[in-house]
């Protein structure tokens, strides 16, 4: 008799990263959690935690800068580059890290070597004239940060714009940053005026000419809530250290 084939079983497996951080009323980092003192629901349906690892694993990290003139106005850009060098000694040998800078369109993509890395902020933040493309940005980001091999995942977006020149839309965005593994931390670094205007505004905001465009409050904080991360909107340097320091804070312990 004809030996029958076995029967061929196919089987779909999405397999997804979760970073987490917990901490107690105090803001203080709790240690010593196990996989079942957590519990994960997906579209209220619960799902299986297959992997749990309490080790604080090397990271792939995207540091998204805006170079458009206004950057330059004042000191914004200056107090950026000396805080972005405290973000970058603040990470691991073995932590990737990359600089996108952007006006309408991706002006350089540099990864930082380890030598770079060492020294004080090698990267050049140069300026550049042109609006802001920031969504092309961040999917160009994501995009590069696809290939890379660590799980861990982030992009860090310094701003003092909003999105007016992109390809993309905003729709467009959201799936992708859904699908990423990395998480997105949103600065707007506006003057308090400019936050003043963007705060009283819905959905969309228009400006002087007119143009109508996404209001940045709104689209930064969709934008961190659908990566699992956090957006700030410090309006001194001060506050811009403090949402830094966040930031590094929470990639160092999740």
């Amino acid at each position: 008799l004809a030996q029958k084939e076995a029967p061929a079983i196919h089987v779909n497996v999405d397999l997804v990263s979760v970073a987490v951080r917990v901490t107690d009323k105090h803001g203080r980092d709790v240690a010593g959690l196990k996989a079942s003192d957590f519990s994960i629901t997906e579209d209220g349906q619960k799902q299986q935690i297959a992997f749990f690892d309490t080790e604080n694993q090397p990271i792939s990290l995207s540091i998204l800068v805006d170079s458009s003139s206004s950057m330059y106005a004042g000191a914004k850009m200056d107090e950026t580059r000396n805080l972005l060098e405290k973000v970058v000694s603040g990470s691991r040998m073995e932590d990737e890290i990359s600089l996108l800078q952007f006006t309408d369109r991706v002006v350089s993509f540099e990864k930082l070597t380890k030598q770079q890395r060492l020294l004080p902020f090698g990267p050049t933040l140069s300026s550049a004239s042109g609006g802001t493309a920031l969504y092309d940005a961040i999917a160009s980001a994501l995009c590069r940060l696809h290939g890379s091999k660590n799980l861990r995942q982030a992009v860090v977006v310094i701003t003092d714009g909003a999105d007016q020149h992109s390809r993309l839309r905003l729709e467009d965005l959201i799936p992708m940053v859904q699908a990423s593994r990395a998480q997105l931390f949103m600065i707007g670094f506006y003057t308090p005026p400019e936050y003043q205007v963007y705060s009283q505004g819905d959905r969309t905001v228009t400006l002087v000419t007119g143009h109508e465009i996404d209001n940045p409050l709104a689209v930064f904080e969709r934008l961190a809530k659908e990566s699992g991360a956090e957006s700030f909107f410090p309006t001194t340097k001060k506050q811009l250290e403090q949402a830094l320091d966040t930031v590094l804070s929470t990639l160092q312990s999740q």
